[in-house]
């Protein structure tokens, strides 16, 4: 017999090189991934060793777009000016409008003062909490706004 290989070896050597094309591809997965903006999809740790190929950065753009058309259709992204100059102009006519019940409801001034100092108290503390929360809210996009 003119070759002779120890079984053992070449399958041990052709195991750890599927195992290195796998490791490859996993990360260029995740560098895809990352990339396009989908970290759920980002299952290992990035080596940035080997730059992306021109097609790769083309499919990761294309990915990123297509992700985050998705994104807004589904209602997860909002423009921030936007929603920023909706959530104060609410609040804003909210405490006009809020500040303007009392003479709504007792129009004729037939509460004591003492029950309209407390109904008008809790408003304007409803009001300074609502505030405070929206104002949390504006200044840290994405963090919940704790009650």
């Amino acid at each position: 017999m003119p070759y002779q290989f120890d079984a053992v070896a070449v399958l041990d050597h052709l195991i750890a090189k599927c195992n290195a094309v796998l490791g490859d591809r996993r990360k260029r997965a995740a560098k895809m991934a990352r990339l396009a903006g989908v970290p759920e999809l980002e299952s290992a740790a990035i080596d940035d060793e080997e730059p992306l190929t021109a097609h790769e950065v083309k499919a990761a753009v294309d990915a990123m777009m297509s992700t985050h058309k998705m994104r807004q259709q589904q209602g997860r992204y909002l423009l921030r000016d936007a929603s920023v100059a909706f959530f104060t102009d609410y609040h804003g006519q909210l405490q006009s409008e809020t500040l303007g019940l009392l003479g709504k409801i007792d129009p004729a001034g037939e509460w004591s003062p003492l029950v309209r100092q407390k109904v008008e108290d809790a408003m304007r503390t409803l009001l300074v909490d609502l505030q405070a929360k929206m104002e949390r809210f504006i200044a840290q996009p994405g963090a919940p706004a704790a009650s």
